[in-house]
């Protein structure tokens, strides 16, 4: 899919798309605090880290400096606004990060690989800067996996063909491999990805989604008349995501 940049309206409107609540996300708190406990004292990277919206948990929940890595200045302007505390933004991309080599105890990776120009440089890149023993997180959808089953692809058909070309759970797992980073668990936590299907709903028609911001205005007006049918059915149910969490070491 390769990188896409972000203007000031959009990157707003990707901080409010994206946003949830700590209770939303318990079983990605518990996986992530589980297996980043022993890690040492030492910053945790988010690579790709938009508008902070991740870094924010990571530093909250492990108490723990965050260096989030962004290659978009109008997500970063947004990231600086909320003067998130142990955060320090940066920009850059995950194919040449501007860190020093072994600064880092982890890497989060979330929604991202698939954004990469390059993924075993990136890998390459996130291997380097990780301490001895470091870990990295992967939370994605993989096109060949239950997780590539996400909501756009039911009512976009052309979201469903990008997803179809994200990167595989083979090829993430064996080019991490290559650069030494071997996977050692998989994750598939349930997060509440919105309350209501309403608020769902209400979140797509902002449009800030990569998967359907590039549509044909044809194209998105029809899936969202076939997305309103479905909240309507159904207005107050919760509409769930399991992504992928892979664990790297």
């Amino acid at each position: 899919m390769g990188w896409r940049d972000y203007d000031g309206e959009r990157a707003a409107a990707f901080d409010a798309e994206r946003a949830a609540s700590d209770a939303q996300l318990v079983e990605v708190h518990d996986v992530v605090v589980a297996e980043l406990a022993a890690t040492p004292r030492r910053p945790v990277l988010d690579v790709g880290a938009g508008t902070g919206l991740w870094s924010d948990r990571l530093a909250r929940w492990l108490e723990l400096p965050v260096i989030a890595v962004e290659p978009s200045a109008a997500m970063l302007s947004v990231l600086a606004e909320k003067g998130l505390q142990d955060v320090v933004a940066l920009r850059g991309r995950a194919e040449r990060l501007p860190l020093r080599t072994g600064c880092c105890a982890a890497a989060w990776l979330s929604t991202v690989v698939h954004h990469f120009d390059y993924l075993t440089t990136a890998a390459e890149e996130v291997a380097r800067v990780l301490v001895p023993n470091g870990i990295v997180l992967v939370r994605s959808s993989f096109p060949d996996q239950p997780s590539g089953e996400v909501y756009p692809t039911r009512f976009f058909p052309s979201a469903g063909r990008v997803v179809a070309h994200f990167p595989d759970l083979d090829e993430v797992v064996s080019t991490f491999s290559r650069v030494g980073l071997a996977l050692r668990r998989r994750h598939t936590p349930n997060e509440v990805a919105a309350r209501t299907r309403t608020a769902f709903l209400k979140r797509v028609e902002q449009r800030a989604d990569s998967l359907v911001r590039e549509l044909s205005d044809e194209e998105f007006a029809s899936g969202v008349r076939a997305m309103r049918r479905w909240a309507e059915a159904a207005p107050d149910k919760a509409v769930h995501f399991r992504p992928d969490l892979l664990v790297f070491r």
